[in-house]
C-alpha cells in the first residue's frame, strides 16, 4: 500500500510514463486512418449546397468528436501538422457565424490541449520545457531553494554563484520589440498570401459563372445543338478549375482528377487532358475552341473571351503564389531569432523567480511562452501555402452546380 502522498504521486507519474511510452509506436499507424477521411474530401459533383454543408464547421465538428482527436505522441506530431491541413478548409454558414459570435473565450482555453497548433508544436515545446527543468534543477543544486514559509535552504552542493545559470532581463527586454516586429511582418505577409489566393479563386468562380451566363443568353442555337454547345462549354469550364485545383494540391490529386475528368469529359478527352504538361492551359484552349464554335455574334465572342482571359490571369496569380514563398532569408532569420530567444528564456525567468518559493514556476512559464510564441510562427507557416487549406473542391463543385443550373434554365 502506498500511504505516503509523495509515493502515490510518484506511482501515478510512473504509470503515466509507461502508458505514454507504450503509445508511441502505435500512434503513427493509427494516425493515418483518423486523418484520411475528411468531410470536404468528397468528390461529388452534384448539388453544391450539399458540399457546402459537409464542409461547414458544424459538420466537421460532428464528424470528428473530441474522443477521436486526443493528444498524440511525439512521433506523430510533425505528421499531424501536415495531415491536419485538410481539416482547415472551413466554409461558414449562418449557424456557424452565430456560434462564432458567441463568447467562448474560456471554452477556447479549455480546448487548448486539443488544438492542432499545440499538437504540431509538441516536440518543440517539450524540448524547451526540458531545458527549463534542467536549468531549475542545476540552479537549485548550487543556489538552494525557498520553501512555502519563505525559508531559504542551503544548496546541496554548496552555494556557488559563479555556477548559477542566469541572464539579466535587459537583453530580452530590448530584443522583444524587434522579435515582435519580425513575427508580425511574417504573419501579415503569409495572411496576405492566403487572402490573395481566396480572392483569386473567387474571381475564378465569378468568371466561370459569367461565361456560362453570357453564352446561354446570347446563343442563337436551338434544340439539341444548343444543348450540346452549352454542355461542352460547361464541362470545359469546370475542367479548368478542377485541373488548376489538382495542380495546386500536388500529385496526390491525380487519381481523383482522372476519375472526375472521365465522368465529365469522356475517356478520350480526359486522356488527352491528363497527358498534357500544363493541364489548366490545355483546358483553357479547349474552352476557347468551344467559344469559337458557339452560334453567337463575333462581338459577343469577344466579350466571352474576356472571361477566359480572366481565368488565365487567375491561373497565373495562383502559380505565382504557389511557386514563390516568403523570402527564405526572412523566414530563416525569424526562426533562428525566435528559437534562440525562447531557448534562453529560462535563464532570464530564473532571475525573477529565484528569491521566492515559486522557483519551479520557471518551468510552466517557459512552456507557455514557448507555446504561444512558436504558435504565432506556426500560424504563419500554415498560411504561407494557402491552397491546401482552402476548400478548392467546394469551389469546383459550386462552379459545376451553377453552370448546370444556368444550362437547365437556358434550355427551358
Amino acid at each position: 500500500a502506498l500511504k505516503s502522498p509523495w509515493s502515490r504521486l510518484r506511482h501515478c507519474l510512473l504509470q503515466l510514463m509507461v502508458v505514454f511510452m507504450e503509445s508511441l509506436p502505435s500512434c503513427t499507424p493509427h494516425l493515418a486512418p483518423r486523418l484520411g477521411q475528411g468531410p470536404t474530401a468528397t468528390r461529388k459533383l452534384g448539388d453544391a449546397r450539399h458540399l457546402f454543408h459537409v464542409g461547414s464547421r458544424s459538420a466537421r465538428a460532428k464528424a470528428h468528436p473530441r474522443s477521436n482527436i486526443g493528444l498524440i505522441g511525439l512521433a506523430a506530431a510533425p505528421l499531424y501538422g501536415e495531415a491536419s491541413r485538410k481539416y482547415r478548409r472551413t466554409v461558414y454558414h449562418h449557424e456557424d457565424w452565430l456560434k462564432h459570435r458567441t463568447p467562448r473565450r474560456f471554452k477556447s482555453l479549455r480546448d487548448m490541449l486539443f488544438s492542432g497548433v499545440v499538437r504540431s508544436l509538441l516536440r518543440q515545446v517539450l524540448c524547451v520545457t526540458l531545458i527549463a527543468a534542467c536549468v531549475v534543477a542545476w540552479n537549485l543544486l548550487f543556489n538552494g531553494w525557498v520553501d512555502f514559509s519563505n525559508v531559504q535552504h542551503a544548496a546541496p552542493l554548496g552555494y556557488r554563484p559563479s555556477l548559477i545559470l542566469r541572464l539579466p532581463a535587459l537583453p530580452f527586454t530590448l530584443s522583444t520589440s524587434p522579435l515582435g516586429l519580425l513575427l508580425v511582418f511574417r504573419t501579415n505577409a503569409c495572411y496576405r498570401r492566403w487572402l490573395d489566393a481566396r480572392i483569386t479563386w473567387g474571381r475564378i468562380v465569378s468568371a466561370s459563372r459569367n461565361l456560362l451566363r453570357q453564352a446561354s443568353t446570347w446563343s442563337m442555337a436551338e434544340g439539341d445543338a444548343r444543348k450540346l454547345e452549352m454542355e461542352g462549354l460547361a464541362s470545359w469550364t469546370w475542367a479548368f478549375s478542377r485541373c488548376l485545383s489538382a495542380f495546386l494540391r500536388g500529385p496526390s490529386e491525380d487519381h481523383d482528377l482522372a476519375a472526375d475528368l472521365q465522368v465529365a469529359l469522356g475517356q478520350d478527352a480526359a486522356a488527352r487532358l491528363l497527358s498534357a504538361r500544363h493541364r489548366p492551359i490545355v483546358a483553357l484552349r479547349e474552352l476557347s475552341a468551344c467559344v469559337k464554335n458557339l452560334t453567337v455574334d463575333a462581338k459577343d465572342k469577344t466579350e466571352l473571351d474576356k472571361n477566359i482571359i480572366a481565368l488565365l490571369e487567375a491561373c497565373e496569380v495562383c502559380e505565382r503564389i504557389f511557386s514563390a514563398p516568403v523570402p527564405l532569408v526572412y523566414t530563416r532569420h525569424t526562426s533562428r531569432f525566435l528559437t534562440t530567444w525562447v531557448l534562453l528564456l529560462p535563464l532570464a525567468f530564473w532571475v525573477s523567480f529565484a528569491n521566492s518559493w515559486n522557483q519551479l514556476a520557471v518551468i510552466p512559464s517557459t512552456a507557455l511562452s514557448a507555446l504561444f510564441l512558436f504558435g504565432i510562427d506556426e500560424l504563419a507557416m500554415q498560411l504561407e501555402e494557402p491552397f491546401s487549406i482552402l476548400p478548392l473542391e467546394i469551389f469546383c463543385a459550386e462552379i459545376r452546380a451553377s453552370t448546370r443550373e444556368l444550362i437547365q434554365e437556358s434550355l427551358r
